[in-house]
């Protein structure tokens, strides 16, 4: 033991540690903290002094430099994904949220529901209907504050033939009678009448351009969809096999279409698209399925525009649907179906909750129920095919 700390003592600290580990093989730590002290690592079946020695901190920088990318990699796609997933189910929340408030007469219950409902997805329409409950309650103040949101947010109506009766209902009747500011907010929202729909940033050469291609798109898009047994008949002795590919490589130049307008001005607004060109882009999105990332990319356009309505929300819940199916999901408003042609029957999807909590939920945004929903659908499926 003494002539080992003479050694010690002679080579000193570092030495004597890089040439136990290159004996030993193994790394040693001194001073009591984590620093390595040798400066090579033993590489298995080399003897020391070889060629298999390698300078350790080249190795530390090698290996750190190719696991810590891989790693930043793997966090930033996980981080991403995440926030797409959470932008997805916020909208679930929303929409869950909304079935609840529907479903309570209680008014207190339904403003604690409509204040959770949280403000990504929360519409100037929801903030009118809070602002009613309020009215209900005989809550001046706060039936005032939502209702200038909701105008903040662009709350118009428009008088058709002088007809002015809605303003003897709540909430115009309680903020007519005791509001001081009565006249201010009524302003507002009709100023927002007046300048609907504005178009004064429609008119460019680009936005023709884009409003051209989604016209074009639709064609491409029910090229053989619309009505397989007509085109197969029309086209002869085409194969069913290449008028998919077909339909497919057209799929894919409507994506390239779509992402380009979505990268530059967003979702298609109501504003400034007509509704066949609205259509057209939400029908490329909906039968996207060959890239669901995208479709994700698709949806999230829309929820930036979904505050200002100026999307159309069935288009938001179809796509949600088809999202939610095409990730491995049970999809929430079963629009989602499955053709059984042999028993000439049409079923969904699986879906997440049963058909009468299904229902409430394509309540909310005015769809039909389930079942008179799959029966339409089958006549026309049976039509087209």
């Amino acid at each position: 033991m003494a002539e080992t700390n003479q050694v010690k003592r002679q080579l000193g600290r570092r030495e004597w540690n890089r040439q136990r580990a290159v004996e030993t093989g193994r790394v040693f730590l001194w001073n009591g903290c984590c620093r390595i002290a040798n400066p090579t690592v033993r590489v298995p079946g080399y003897k020391p002094g070889t060629a298999g020695d390698r300078p350790l901190k080249s190795t530390i920088r090698s290996h750190a430099f190719k696991y810590g990318f891989l790693i930043l990699t793997f966090f930033f796609l996980k981080l991403h994904g995440y926030s797409q997933d959470q932008s997805l189910q916020e909208f679930k929340r929303y929409c869950l949220g909304r079935v609840e408030i529907d479903s309570i007469a209680d008014l207190k219950s339904q403003i604690k529901l409509w204040k959770a409902l949280g403000k990504q997805f929360t519409t100037r329409t929801d903030y009118y209907y809070l602002s009613e409950t309020y009215a209900a309650l005989g809550i001046v103040d706060s039936c005032a504050k939502y209702l200038k949101i909701a105008a903040n947010l662009g709350l118009r109506f428009l008088i058709v033939n002088g007809d002015t009766s809605f303003l003897d209902n709540d909430p115009w009747k309680l903020l007519r009678t005791r509001y001081k500011n009565w006249q201010d907010l009524k302003g507002h929202i009709d100023r927002n009448a007046a300048a609907y729909p504005s178009k004064k940033n429609c008119s460019s050469e680009k936005l023709d351009l884009y409003k051209s291609l989604l016209l074009g798109s639709g064609d491409k898009d029910q090229f053989f969809r619309s009505n397989r047994k007509k085109t197969m008949d029309s086209l002869g002795t085409i194969s069913e096999d290449s008028l998919w590919k077909t339909q497919i490589t057209n799929d894919q130049k409507n994506q390239k279409i779509l992402r380009s307008i979505l990268e530059d001005i967003g979702w298609p607004s109501i504003e400034c698209f007509s509704s066949e060109e609205r259509n057209n882009a939400w029908l490329i999105a909906q039968h996207a399925d060959n890239d669901v990332q995208f479709q994700i990319y698709c949806i999230q356009k829309m929820f930036e525009k979904w505050k200002s309505s100026e999307i159309q929300p069935i288009h938001v819940v179809y796509l949600y649907d088809r999202i939610e199916v095409n990730s491995g999901r049970k999809q929430l408003f079963g629009t989602q179906f499955i053709l059984r042609k042999k028993e000439a029957k049409i079923e969904p999807k699986p879906l997440e909750y049963d058909y009468k909590i299904t229902n409430k939920c394509r309540k909310v945004f005015g769809l039909p129920s389930l079942e008179s929903y799959l029966d339409q659908s089958l006549n026309l499926m049976q039509k087209k095919n």
